[in-house]
C-alpha cells in the first residue's frame, strides 16, 4: 500500500497516535510541556493552521501541524510518529519535505525545539534543511533542547 497522506484529523487519530507514540517523542513531550502526551497533541492539533497525518499500509505514521505565531509569517511545527514511521523512512521523508513546503507558502519561518536527547530527530532536522542550534536548556524540566528553524 505504501504511504499516502490525509488531510483531515480526526479524534481517533489523534487517540491512536497517542496510543503508538514513539517513546523519544512521549519523551520529548513530557520534558517540555510537563502535560500528558494527549492533552499536547490535542491542543497542537487544535490550534494548528493546518495538520496533515501520514498513514503508511493504512497505519498511522506521523502527524504534522504548523501552530501560527504572533509574528505573521511564522510558525511552529510539529511531528510526532509511531513505529510505522521507522519502516519506510525514504517515503515519509518525502512526504515530511511536501508538508513542509506547503507550509512555507503561508508560514515562511519556522521556528521550534527538539530534544537534544533525541539524536536520530536533530540529524533527521538538519537533513530537512532546517538550522539546529546548540542546545540550551528548555522546557518544564530544564533539559537540553535544540532550537530549529527555517528561514
Amino acid at each position: 500500500m505504501g504511504v499516502r497522506l490525509l488531510e483531515t484529523i480526526t479524534p481517533w487519530d489523534v487517540a491512536y497516535v497517542v496510543r503508538h507514540m514513539r517513546q523519544v517523542d512521549m519523551n520529548e513531550l513530557i520534558a517540555f510541556t510537563g502535560q500528558s502526551p494527549y492533552q499536547v497533541l490535542e491542543e497542537s492539533v487544535e490550534h494548528s493552521a493546518f495538520t496533515r497525518l501520514a498513514l503508511r499500509d493504512g497505519q498511522p505514521a506521523a502527524l504534522f501541524g504548523f501552530v501560527p505565531l504572533p509574528t505573521p509569517g511564522s510558525a511552529m511545527p510539529w511531528m510526532v510518529g509511531t513505529p510505522a514511521a521507522s519502516g519506510d523512512a525514504a517515503n515519509l521523508t518525502r512526504i515530511a519535505r511536501r508538508v513542509i513546503d506547503e507550509a512555507r507558502q503561508a508560514f515562511p519561518y519556522l521556528v521550534n525545539f527538539v530534544d537534544a536527547r533525541n539524536k536520530a530527530a536533530v540529524r533527521w532536522l538538519r537533513y530537512m534543511g532546517f538550522t539546529v542550534h546548540d542546545p540550551e536548556p528548555q522546557g518544564v524540566l530544564g533539559l537540553p533542547f535544540h532550537r530549529f528553524e527555517m528561514v
